[in-house]
């Protein structure tokens, strides 16, 4: 009889761990588990890949943008020799959902996330840092800085 016991409460805490919460109409930690997000949310990773060209007239850099816009990327000159690449992005979302089936749930949350990153790169001396142009295109920004004579 205790071994049947056991078992049986082995099986029902097994049974409440890999069933969804939604399933059994309430969710046994007062929230979704931390893998599944909000319902409908994906995650989108954000990157920035560098590449470098030259030629005779110009130094070129391309920025291929991943999960972010070319708004979102400031290119300065600093001090005339250094070009600081830099994006900064901060969101705020807040979910709101409660359930009044006899005042057993209700559950809150809000999250507040940034994201920044930032690059700095020295110029070739024959660079003309004042002379960049800038190309905002789809999923990349184009900079050409001309080479001085």
């Amino acid at each position: 009889m205790k071994t049947k016991i056991i078992l049986f409460s082995i099986l029902l805490a097994l049974l409440i761990l890999l069933v969804p919460g939604s399933a059994l109409g309430w969710s046994p930690y007062g929230h979704a588990p931390p893998w599944a997000g909000p319902a409908g949310a994906t995650q989108q990773q954000r990157a920035m890949r560098l590449e470098r060209s030259a030629d005779q007239d110009n130094y070129y850099l391309t920025l291929h943008l991943t999960g972010m816009a070319p708004q979102e990327v400031n290119v300065t000159l600093e001090g005339g020799r250094w070009l600081n690449i830099s994006s900064d992005d901060r969101s705020e979302s807040s979910h709101q959902q409660s359930s009044d089936q006899g005042g057993y749930y209700y559950s809150r949350s809000f999250s507040y996330s940034s994201n920044r990153s930032s690059r700095r790169i020295s110029l070739p001396r024959d660079a003309d840092g004042a002379a960049m142009q800038r190309v905002d295109g789809e999923n990349r920004v184009e900079i050409s800085i001309p080479r001085q004579r």
